[in-house]
Formats: structure tokens, sequence, C-alpha cells
């Protein structure tokens, strides 16, 4: 986009020389006119393997999968399991998830579970007594204050953090007492075996994703404790049996960590990269504190700099 661009270049106008085509308004006068028939080479067909892919020589098929969150059906029914199985296995994705259908965003599914935190479901929040009354700021990606026209599209919140910082958007997710993991059902778990079930795979073949303690700490603010080292740490301990009733079905776990890399210019924008670097630490050593219990071929992570609509020119080097 033109107007972003040059705001990136802190006004100058992108110089005629280095606009290509493809970016701006002179790319259909490149394109010409397209020919009455095609040539297409016939791909080779493929048969996917019947038995699991990670227990086939290792030459002979590639094990496809993705990182979760999967768009929502068009009429809306996300009961369904059974769909999007059949379309990630039509897609030829050999390690499967439930698209995250059955829940709003993997963060406010487990703070249910976790006493101290606030802002889970709605009844939650409103009949816990020590709820925090306020609202606060989500955290606001660094890199749309750089955009000030571009990041007008946004009304503010995206996600759990803010993409327009003169529309703040806000949040009720907050760390406020001592925190303790209580056993209860997780909704959208058996749901999801059922349907796996039925649909012949195993779940050793299919993944679910939860955050890392550093994500929680990335996403509810902390308003007890008097370190982010002592926080992390204690959303460990709490996670970690979390992790444990979730690796005991078979599943993979996927541990989203985009506290290790979108972290950088949200929540903890204003530290130094050495500063991030001793939080990153502590947010890994917290991780490995809760993954203790589960066999490490059970476990994945996802490590993320956010996937909103922005420049990304300030995230972190991997």
């Amino acid at each position: 986009n033109r107007k972003e661009w040059e705001e990136l270049s802190r006004g100058v106008p992108v110089p005629k020389s280095q606009q290509l085509p493809s970016f701006f308004d002179e790319a259909p006068k490149q394109c010409g006119e397209a020919p009455s028939q095609l040539s297409v080479t016939t791909a080779p067909k493929f048969s996917a393997p019947t038995t699991s892919c990670r227990s086939l020589p290792t030459k002979s098929w590639i094990c496809t999968t993705h990182v979760g969150s999967l768009p929502r059906p068009a009429d809306g029914n996300v009961d369904d399991l059974t769909k999007v199985l059949q379309q990630q296995q039509a897609a030829a994705v050999d390690i499967v998830n439930d698209g995250e259908w059955a829940r709003d965003n993997y963060i406010a599914d487990v703070i249910d579970r976790i006493e101290g935190l606030r802002g889970g479901s709605d009844e939650q929040s409103a009949t816990s007594s020590t709820a925090c009354c306020q609202k606060h700021a989500m955290p606001t990606a660094a890199d749309m204050h750089d955009v000030p026209d571009y990041n007008k599209r946004f009304t503010g919140g995206n996600g759990l953090i803010t993409l327009n910082p003169k529309r703040t958007a806000t949040s009720g997710l907050a760390c406020v007492s001592e925190l303790k993991y209580v056993p209860a059902d997780i909704p959208s778990l058996k749901p999801f075996l059922d349907a796996l079930d039925k649909a012949g795979k195993s779940p050793s073949d299919a993944f679910y994703s939860v955050p890392s303690p550093g994500t929680l700490a990335l996403f509810c603010e902390n308003l007890y404790f008097k370190s982010h080292t002592a926080y992390v740490n204690a959303l460990g301990k709490a996670l970690r049996q979390e992790y444990q009733r979730i690796a005991a079905t078979g599943l993979q776990l996927q541990v989203d960590c985009p506290d290790l890399a979108m972290g950088r210019h949200t929540r903890w924008s204003s530290l130094s990269d050495e500063e991030f670097v001793e939080v990153a630490k502590a947010n890994i050593a917290a991780l490995n504190e809760a993954v203790a219990d589960v066999p490490v071929e059970q476990v994945r992570v996802h490590v993320c700099w956010g996937n909103y609509a922005g420049p990304h020119h300030k995230d972190m080097p991997a």
C-alpha cells in the first residue's frame, strides 16, 4: 500500500524508479492479454498413507500440519467438528486439529481453570468477588505507531492486542491473587476426541493448542506478583496440570509462544533487546517446568510475531 510505504519513509514519496508494477497502479499494463487456452500439465497423483505418516519410513511421506486456528464455517455451525477434520484431510493435512472452532480464543478457555486469573468466560468474570474492577489497555503493537494513516482503518483491538494507538482496546484479563489450577472439564477436548474417532484418526495424529506460561503473562496483566519471573513461574506450575491432562489423551500438545516474538514489540516494547532476552529466558524456564511431565515426542512449539496486518518492521529477529 503506497500510503503505508510513504509513512515508513517518514513522508518521503516512493521514487518512481523503486515503484514495482506489482505494488502500484501500473500493474494492469504489465499483464497483457490472457492466452485463449492455457497449457496445463497434469500433476502426478499421490495416495496419502493409510497409517500414521510419522510411522512410515522417513523418505516415503512428508508429514504436513498447520499452526491452529482455521476459518469458521459460513453458516456459523462450529459444533460439527467432523467438517473441519474432513477439510484438513481433503487438503492432505496429516497432523490435524479442531481448527479451534469451539473456542473464542485459546486464552479465555484455560483462564477459567486457573484460580487467581480473571477475565475468562463472562460468567466467571461476573461472579468473581475478586475480579478486577477496571479494564486495562491491551498491549499495542509498536510498529503501528509509525503508520498513523494506515492504522486508522482499525477500530482498536485485533485479537488481544491494540492496532490503533488512538483507539486503545481494553481487556479484563488480569492476575489478581495467588494462582492455583482447579481441575475441571476442558469443554472442547472430548468433542474433538470423539470427532477424531469418528474420522478414524488417532489422537497421536492430531494436536491441541495451549498458551505458554509467558503467553498468559503477555495477555493477562500482572496485578499481584512483585516480579515478572515470580508471575510466569506461578503460571508454569498452574499450566503443568493442564498440559498433563491434554497429553494423557494421546494428542500432541502444541504450545503457542507469541511471548517469545510478538511480545517484544507489544507487552515488552519499552525494554531494550537485552532486557527482553531476560524476560524470554524466564518464560522458557517456566515453559520447561510446565511440560516436564509430557513426553518430548508429544510436544510442539509455535513461535509467532503476530498475524495482524501491519508493517512488522519492529519484529525482533529470530
